[in-house]
């Protein structure tokens, strides 16, 4: 797909019209016209006014309500908590 909008803000201090999308990634950024001769068969979406921030994924948490949900009925051991948190590293859970 061939997202465009007003604005459209990347980490690579371009500032492009358009950027495409294959497969949930970012492949291409650039204008409209040239997206759409790279991406000929993609559908377009234009936001028109909107700002767009390609890969933005607000994953925040309110920290007081999820320890509360984490600890209600559960076992409070570190072996538990461990268990229930898993490896920071790959998510993993055991």
């Amino acid at each position: 797909m061939i997202f465009s909008a007003r604005r459209i803000i990347t980490m690579a201090g371009d500032d492009p019209e358009a950027f495409a999308v294959v497969a949930g990634k970012v492949v291409a950024t650039g204008t409209r016209v040239d997206l759409s001769d790279r991406f000929p068969h993609d559908e377009q979406v234009d936001f028109r006014d909107a700002v767009i921030i390609p890969g933005f994924n607000d994953a925040h948490m309110h920290l007081a309500m999820t320890a509360e949900d984490f600890f209600n009925g559960q076992s409070r051991t570190v072996d538990r908590i461990k268990d229930r948190l898993g490896s920071p590293l790959t998510g993993a859970r055991s």
